[in-house]
């Protein structure tokens, strides 16, 4: 595959995928109202809504980056289309990427306390839902694989 495809493509993923950042990051935070609220909706964490002024504009820039974060997982999975790349590079460039991007937003967003014990346990977390998302997705497409080659065998 050829640059331009790449880059075409992957910045139509990051168009696209901006809005299904947004309904996530409103999913995870009615999740966690429903867990931490007491029957309230917590828009944002308190220290965020702190250090933006006020819930709405800390909300607004909420919503932004869980956009940016829904874009920046859709519009890297294109490194996995680059052919020449083996999958265990493409894996750890992937891997790599999303976690910076992740750790920066959650960080900024008030998502994971300011402290290395957390910040390690929010990255641990992160890495276990990489890897079993991984692994779902490689048995998904392998198993895919052997159907297609068993048509082919058939013919």
């Amino acid at each position: 595959m050829n640059k331009y495809y790449l880059k075409k493509q992957a910045l139509k993923r990051f168009i696209y995928y901006f809005p299904v950042g947004i309904l996530v990051g409103h999913i995870i935070s009615i999740i966690i109202s429903f867990i931490y609220g007491n029957g309230y909706y917590l828009t944002c964490s308190p220290q965020f809504i702190n250090k933006i002024g006020n819930e709405i504009n800390a909300l607004i820039l909420q919503t932004i980056l869980c956009g940016i974060i829904g874009s920046s997982f859709a519009s890297l999975s294109i490194i996995f289309e680059i052919e020449k790349w083996s999958l265990l590079k493409q894996t750890i460039i992937y891997f790599i990427s999303t976690s910076i991007i992740m750790m920066f937003i959650a960080y900024n967003l008030y998502w994971v306390e300011h402290n290395i014990n957390s910040i390690l346990i929010y990255f641990f977390t992160f890495a276990m839902f990489f890897i079993i998302f991984w692994i779902i997705q490689y048995l998904i497409f392998k198993n895919n694989i052997n159907k297609i080659n068993k048509k082919i065998k058939l013919k």
